[in-house]
């Protein structure tokens, strides 16, 4: 990521903090939230620029193209990690079961889709960024989701 800004193209790497245990102690350690990407803000006539970066192989495909990353996306996965990524409350009782469409409409990841992948106490949303074909997983506040029509 530093030799991508060394030649002014602007990267990010969403980083994660998480507990390892060995088998004398624990430590937190920081790791890529997605393991292999390297999100770049590029014009179209900088993509060849990217690839002078040792380490760069290829650009992320999606439906035949390079994939694009939407800026809510992006900010997203920022608040997820400024929040410590796993996001826990307790829900009020609400009808929601896997697989309903939910839209959320507050909080840190408010605007984004997601599918409802678990309900019990604490409703597990998967937020998916279709951009890139990945799903994040995340547990939220059921009082914060709509029933997308």
């Amino acid at each position: 990521m530093h030799a991508l800004q060394e030649k002014n193209i602007e990267a990010y790497v969403p980083i994660r903090k998480t507990l390892k245990q060995w088998s004398d102690r624990k430590k937190w350690v920081e790791e890529p939230l997605i393991r292999g990407y390297v999100f770049v803000n590029i014009e179209v006539t900088d993509r060849e620029k990217v690839f002078s970066v040792s380490g760069i192989v290829n650009f992320l495909r999606f439906n035949g193209k390079d994939a694009i990353i939407r800026e809510k996306e992006i900010e997203a996965l920022k608040r997820l990690i400024e929040l410590g990524y796993s996001i826990e409350a307790e829900a009020i009782e609400k009808n929601y079961k896997p697989g309903d469409v939910v839209y959320i409409n507050d909080g840190p990841l408010k605007g984004l889709e997601g599918v409802i992948s678990k309900t019990e106490f604490n409703t597990k949303v998967e937020v998916i960024m279709s951009s890139i074909g990945q799903v994040i997983k995340v547990q939220v506040p059921a009082e914060i989701l709509l029933v997308k029509k």
